[in-house]
Parts: C-alpha cells; structure tokens; sequence
C-alpha cells in the first residue's frame, strides 16, 4: 500500500477549483473563484458565530425563557442574512458582465447610482 503524496496548499486549491469549475462549465473561472472565496468567507463567518457566541445568560424573574427563543431567532437570521448577501453578491459579478458584453461603462453607471442615492438622502434627511 503506497503513501498518497503529501499536496500542497495551492494544490488542494486548484483541484478544488477544477471541480468546482466542472460543475460550472458556463461560468467565468473569475466567478468560480468568487463564489470560492466567499463561501469560505460565510463558512468562516457562520463558524465564529457559532464559537464565539456568548453563552446563554441565566434567565431573570423578569426575563422568563425569551433569551433561548431569541438567540435561535437571531441564529435563523443571520443565516438566512449571509446566504442571501451571499446570492447578490454572486448577482453582481453577473450583471457586470452582461453590462460589459452590452458595452455599457459599468464604472460610471456604479459612480452615478452611488451619486444618486446620496443626492436623494440628503434630500430625504436621513444618513447614508
């Protein structure tokens, strides 16, 4: 029975990245390799929440048992949260390039929304 050789970081990543991009075969390899990174990145964060969360307080008189049924409410949203930021985050490389193959100028059409939206908060009153 032979020893596997031992791989390598970046060897692990590209095995892994041809996977992934077997999956895809329509996607850019720049895609596939955000939607890496920011799996990882939710896998990272959803992790410190769970471990880093704070244990649960004893409850008080005046408290009764709203602190477990709120923490798992907060559990459920986060989770809900990161995958859907998750979703528009992978939306906008997308749009990116349907904006870029219609010859749009994505910068500008970015600098002006982020215009517009401050413009119209400041006439709103309210904080960016």
């Amino acid at each position: 029975i032979g020893v596997p050789p031992r791989l390598e970081a970046m060897e692990v990543i590209s095995l892994a990245s041809n996977a992934v991009c077997e999956l895809f075969p329509l996607w850019p390899r720049w895609s596939v390799h955000l939607l890496m990174i920011m799996s990882l990145v939710l896998s990272s964060v959803l992790l410190l929440l769970h471990v880093l969360a704070p244990p649960p307080a004893a409850p008080t008189l005046g408290a009764k048992s709203l602190r477990p049924s709120f923490n798992s409410f907060k559990r459920d949203y986060l989770l809900v949260y990161s995958v859907i930021m998750l979703a528009d985050w992978m939306q906008g490389t997308h749009m990116y390039t349907l904006y870029q193959s219609y010859g749009v100028n994505v910068s500008a059409l970015f600098f002006d929304r982020f215009l517009e939206r401050g413009f119209l908060r400041a006439l709103d009153g309210r904080r960016c």
